[in-house]
């Protein structure tokens, strides 16, 4: 029949055939959809890349959402300050008034200024006029301010005259100028 030789062919080549079709069995469950198969360059060359781009994305989607919101936020606050301060000024805050010589700020109840470079005097049609808040006293009509002294309104209708050239205040309150 055979010589040994063959079978042992025969035998070693069957072999062979089982492990080569047992291997490509394996090869092809290995990298399917229930077991896949992924490589360091496909992590580092395309997912990573893909995941910074989509959270770069993200983030400015975000920021710019959060900015718009902060926007409206502030002008909200800035149109309930405006209200609350009347004409001219706003409330809580100090604005700076330029005045030219003969002009006159005339300050609601409540307002605050201080003169800062210049001359300027109190102009009211009664008593008191402007009360001094650093010196702690009244400065009556026609009298003239000290510079860097804080002066309240305390009734309505008193003003500071600008005189003898360009003045510059720091306001804080509701105000108009004339």
């Amino acid at each position: 029949m055979y010589p040994k030789w063959r079978k042992r062919l025969a035998t070693l080549i069957a072999g062979l055939m089982f492990i080569a079709s047992s291997l490509s069995v394996l090869a092809a469950v290995q990298g399917s959809k229930e077991n896949p198969l992924i490589t360091l360059s496909y992590l580092t060359d395309v997912f990573s890349k893909t995941v910074v781009q989509e959270t770069d994305q993200r983030i400015l989607q975000d920021k710019t959402t959060y900015e718009k919101k902060l926007d409206d936020k502030i002008a909200s606050y800035r149109t309930e300050l405006n209200s609350q301060s009347g004409s001219g000024g706003t409330a809580g805050v100090f604005s700076v008034v330029d005045l030219a010589s003969g002009q006159m700020l005339t300050g609601s109840i409540g307002c605050e200024i201080m003169l800062r470079v210049g001359s300027a005097q109190c102009v009211s049609t009664g008593s008191p006029g402007l009360i001094d808040a650093t010196s702690g006293t009244v400065l009556e009509n026609n009298t003239s301010l000290v510079k860097n002294h804080l002066y309240m309104v305390t009734v309505e209708g008193r003003s500071v005259k600008a005189v003898g050239g360009a003045v510059k205040l720091m306001v804080q309150g509701s105000y108009s100028v004339k």
